[in-house]
């Protein structure tokens, strides 16, 4: 459900708010003579949005669906989807219109299709990859390949006014979710649900005109409209009699053969028609005749366009075929906000930036300086070292590293193993032999490199083997033993390894 919702001219001209307790509608009022043109048309948009906003009451508005007074719906195969390209290719056809045909707001109803990458093989069913190969592209300076846009209908509106009024709304705080043509409403509300495939709708509105769109599941997919004929005398439509009937078979005779038309172009015929409006029943029967394997309905609506704004969905995105792409992602205050706040983000991180790489510059000056004082530091050294090679050399780190390499490449000195702990077991040996009585030293010899001889007589056997256990126990670097015979009991002889 699309509502509330905003019916409006596209040249400003009247408006229709449609709620769910009835449609409130204003027409303004002619321009001042008295102001200039685009001061007027000023005034205009000004009075349009306030006047929306005063009968809106609130902060919302889901739809907008733009009148197709001066819109067209074309048949056309441009080279490319580019919005510029397909108004040059919608300007080359219609050269009839010379210099009175203006391209205004060009939307493609077909989706654009990807081309396949040739450099990388990426089809356009991967978008992944084509979408990384397109940023690659754009990295080294190529554009990436432009979108290849399918044959199909293109719509050509003026939606300047409608474009400054959405500006007026969004300004008074009231925003727009939705924009979308009178075509697109009547596809969308009427192409869903119980039809399938391509179909028609049809609006009588008013005596004046006849508008027509066709849907395919809900998207457009084409419209267009025909005006009824006037009087013999000039004057408007007649509103009753014969003559409105008749009016209206020759309108339903010009829509077939504007049916005809887009057949042939689109390859399929409408399968369904909906007729909504005052006549209908007469405009049914005469496209039922013409049309006879379509099935052709005409739903009771007292307000047909209140219906469809009432039955439109509001949750589609914003597809071609559903609305009117460049006015439903227009951007608003808010989003004009964020993007100002961004921009504040990003101008205080360039300071943040700026204040960073003054103190790394001020701290690189500082090392550099650093870095020449302790530079000068070493040539006074090597100049304090007195050698004429070293000081008339060019680099005189060069010559340094140059010296230290010779000197790696000679034998390492060979330090001397460590002394004998000769004083520390001469200490041992002493103390071990004054601990007992009767014991007389007889040799003592100790030496780094030989064994240690001790010759000592006691006054007993028992008494030797207790020295030479104790001495055993005591000594940390000699191991000691007995060395050979010696005669009588009263004398022993030990020998020393060093450990």
């Amino acid at each position: 459900m699309s509502l509330p919702a905003c019916l409006i001219k596209s040249d400003l001209s009247s408006l229709a708010i449609v709620t769910e307790s009835g449609r409130s509608e204003w027409t303004a009022p002619p321009l001042r003579a008295d102001l200039e043109p685009m001061a007027a048309w000023r005034l205009r948009v000004t009075q349009a949005a306030s006047e929306a906003v005063q009968r809106l009451g609130g902060r919302r508005l889901a739809l907008v669906c733009v009148d197709v007074d001066e819109t067209m719906c074309v048949w056309l195969k441009p080279p490319s989807a580019e919005p510029v390209v397909v108004a040059a290719a919608l300007r080359s056809v219609a050269q009839d219109w010379g210099e009175s045909f203006v391209p205004a707001s060009v939307q493609m109803l077909a989706e654009p299709q990807e081309p396949a990458d040739e450099d990388s093989g990426a089809p356009a069913s991967a978008p992944g990859a084509r979408s990384a190969w397109q940023r690659l592209r754009r990295s080294l300076g190529r554009r990436p390949a432009a979108q290849k846009a399918p044959a199909g209908a293109v719509l050509n509106s003026p939606d300047s006014l409608v474009r400054l009024w959405l500006d007026a709304l969004d300004g008074a705080q009231v925003r727009a979710e939705r924009v979308a043509s009178l075509w697109h409403v009547l596809a969308d509300a009427f192409g869903r649900g119980p039809h399938q495939g391509t179909g028609a709708v049809v609006l009588v509105d008013s005596p004046r005109r006849i508008v027509w769109s066709w849907s395919e599941e809900g998207a457009l997919a084409c419209g267009g409209q025909v005006l009824l004929d006037r009087t013999p005398e000039g004057g408007e439509p007649e509103t009753t009699g014969e003559a409105l009937n008749e009016a209206l078979e020759r309108a339903a005779m010009r829509i077939s053969l504007d049916w005809v038309s887009w057949s042939a172009q689109m390859g399929v015929t409408p399968q369904w028609i909906v007729v909504l409006g005052a006549g209908a029943e007469r405009v049914s029967a005469s496209l039922r005749r013409r049309w006879p394997h379509a099935s052709v309905e005409t739903p009771a609506e007292a307000q047909p366009i209140g219906a469809a704004l009432a039955r439109t969905n509001s949750g589609n995105g914003p597809a071609p075929g559903r609305c009117l792409v460049s006015l439903t992602t227009r951007p608003t205050r808010a989003m004009r906000g964020r993007y100002l706040w961004g921009a504040a983000a990003l101008g205080l991180l360039a300071v943040a930036l700026g204040v960073l790489a003054w103190r790394f510059d001020r701290e690189a000056r500082s090392m550099r300086a650093e870095s020449a004082r302790v530079n000068q530091q070493a040539i006074n050294f090597v100049r304090s070292l007195g050698d004429d090679a070293l000081t008339s050399a060019r680099s005189p780190e060069m010559a340094l590293e140059s010296r230290l390499v010779e000197l790696r490449k000679r034998e390492p000195v060979k330090l001397p193993p460590p002394p004998r702990p000769i004083y520390d077991e001469l200490k041992r040996a002493l103390g071990v032999l004054a601990a007992h009585e009767n014991v007389k030293v007889l040799q003592l010899s100790m030496d780094s490199r030989a064994s240690a001889v001790l010759n000592f007589s006691v006054p007993d056997r028992r008494t030797g083997e207790e020295i030479l256990l104790e001495l055993q126990k005591a000594s940390q670097a000699i191991a000691w033993s007995v060395s050979g015979n010696v005669p009588g009991d009263q004398q022993l002889r030990l020998t020393g390894a060093w450990r």
